[in-house]
């Protein structure tokens, strides 16, 4: 493996945009994962497939897309420092009784990512085997609004957020591929 050598990084034309998601998130449970790829030697992009065990499927959450944040913050002492992974999003509702049983039987679970880019058709990968993302949930019901703020955060400082180029695995509520292809994106 050649691994990285610095190479000049030129800034993009309006690099600094913001960047429309789609407004729902897939997600998965690495206990469901079969084979979890690695990224290439560089370390950021992961071209093969996440394959997922037989009969498992990622599943999506819908969420209000203007309120999809991702982040990463480098943290931690000299020679000791990595990155938390951070996705955080609204969704309204207190009254909507799937999504509170998904997060009652989520809360605990180890779980990974995927935000896909609206415009670019870029994905993105947050969590991975060893440093999995956990759910966090402020809820909210008043004379103001009724909200659920979710934080999706990883548990250790590691690596920054993958982009992911595989096939998506089969999302439970999305039609099954008609092709050799992945499923389809939503």
């Amino acid at each position: 493996m050649v691994g990285y050598s610095p190479v000049s990084v030129p800034k993009k034309s309006n690099g600094g945009r913001t960047k429309p998601k789609k407004a729902k998130l897939i997600l998965f449970r690495l206990n469901d994962v079969k084979t979890f790829p690695t990224p290439d030697e560089k370390g950021v992009l992961i071209k093969e497939n996440l394959v997922l065990k037989t009969g498992a499927k990622a599943f999506f959450l819908e969420t209000t897309a203007s309120t999809i944040s991702v982040g990463q913050t480098s943290e931690g002492d000299p020679d000791n420092k990595g990155f938390k992974q951070k996705i955080e999003f609204s969704r309204p509702g207190s009254d909507d009784v799937e999504f509170e049983e998904f997060m009652e039987n989520n809360v605990n679970e180890d779980l990974c990512c995927i935000i896909e880019y609206q415009l670019s058709g870029k994905k993105k990968l947050a969590g991975y085997p060893g440093n999995p993302l956990q759910l966090t949930t402020e809820s909210t019901d008043n004379n103001e609004g009724d909200v659920n703020k979710v934080t999706l955060e990883s548990v250790l400082r590691g690596s920054r957020i993958y982009f992911y180029e595989g096939e998506m695995p089969v999302i439970d509520g999305v039609d099954e591929p008609t092709g050799s292809g992945g499923s389809e994106s939503v």
